[in-house]
């Protein structure tokens, strides 16, 4: 079967790349042929950031003397997510060669082009993630743009990212009616279930993210397939919000437990930051990261999934910003909801109990057969 693969748009996310080849390789394995749709994500979607950040730039650039600060729009707007991305690029034209890159989803997809589509996985049911990163209507996420096509139409591991419902009357009561063509609808996280229920009139079934779906031999490959360095330390730190709170554990554990940090990450959200300490490593020297550290400690979600698959001891620090049912719904799955900590539930590294990695593998190869059959029934 030709299938397309909807998702959001890469940019320079590890976890979303790798949920994408994740899927994609468990989809043809199966049997299919797939296709990952593509859309470029430009810098100019974040306009509001613009006079703040240009102007701090002329500042730095002028009256501080650093000649790293551009100012250029141009290259405000489209050269530094190119640059900032290089490596994710090379990892998508070596593993995800099959991408259709669209601009609209009504003029550059056909009906007689793919047998079905795959929804998910990722946030892709957030609707302000969608709308703002795609650029278009919030229904396409749930292929309205083949409203009244003769096609497969399934959902795997599809978010919404929150377990608040965040669509408003008239947005629920055009989705609940595109959900109702769907030949089958499986959500990331447990609440999902709950909000398709009560919201959408669906029953829909939890399943495990597509990274869960491959084993850790298969990414231990793709380190293996590149010129990665060893890591730095033994502490690897993945912080995607960096604050006071990220700071004290980063240092409790490097002196509890006698560990060398090492941050994994660059600081490309940091608009303000010289542009060669934005570029992204490399996925793989990312993916080297947990195999090379002792203990990880993290604000990403699926930075935690990582831990799991490479059985690595982590502690997970909540961030409410980016939504918390996903990371509840993963480590209350596999029995480790004392590894999440908010600022309400901090507590020493000491205290953490060792995580019984047989019993948590049980669960995981369980789930997983669980989500194979789901995805083989649905697509039969």
């Amino acid at each position: 079967m030709k299938l397309a693969i909807l998702s959001l748009p890469f940019r320079f996310n590890y976890g979303h790349h790798l949920q994408a080849y994740a899927l994609q390789k468990t989809l043809q394995s199966l049997g299919h042929d797939v296709t990952l749709l593509d859309h470029e994500f430009y810098a100019s979607n974040k306009w509001w950031r613009l006079p703040l950040s240009l102007s701090k730039r002329a500042f730095n650039r002028f009256v501080r003397g650093n000649k790293s600060q551009r100012i250029f729009i141009e290259r405000e707007l489209n050269h530094d997510h190119h640059l900032l991305s290089t490596h994710f690029t090379e990892f998508r034209n070596k593993y995800l060669p099959n991408r259709l890159n669209i601009n609209s989803f009504e003029k550059d997809i056909k009906p007689e082009m793919f047998d079905g589509f795959i929804v998910g996985s990722d946030q892709v049911w957030r609707p302000g993630y969608f709308t703002w990163t795609f650029q278009t209507t919030f229904d396409n996420a749930f292929l309205g743009f083949a409203r009244d096509w003769d096609v497969k139409r399934i959902a795997y591991a599809a978010s919404f990212g929150h377990e608040d419902w965040m669509y408003n009357k008239e947005q629920t009561r055009v989705c609940a009616e595109l959900a109702q063509a769907f030949d089958a609808i499986s959500v990331r996280e447990s609440s999902g279930v709950i909000l398709c229920k009560e919201h959408l009139h669906i029953v829909a079934e939890h399943v495990l993210d597509p990274t869960l779906l491959l084993d850790e031999d298969d990414y231990t490959y793709l380190v293996k397939s590149y010129d990665t360095h060893p890591s730095f330390g033994n502490l690897m730190t993945y912080i995607l919000d960096k604050n006071t709170n990220t700071e004290h554990f980063i240092q409790l554990l490097t002196k509890s437990r006698d560990l060398k940090p090492f941050i994994s990450n660059s600081r490309v959200e940091d608009h303000h930051a010289p542009i060669e300490q934005r570029i992204q490593p490399p996925i793989e020297q990312w993916l080297r990261g947990f195999i090379d550290a002792d203990f990880v400690i993290t604000d990403s979600f699926h930075g935690t999934i990582f831990c799991i698959i490479f059985n690595k001891p982590f502690i997970t620090l909540a961030n409410p910003d980016r939504g918390l049912s996903r990371f509840t719904s993963l480590l209350q799955l596999f029995g480790l909801q004392e590894r999440l900590l908010t600022r309400t539930t901090l507590v020493t590294p000491d205290k953490l109990h060792p995580i019984n990695w047989d019993r948590v593998n049980e669960i995981r190869e369980s789930k997983k057969r669980d989500s194979l059959k789901y995805l083989s029934r649905a697509l039969s």
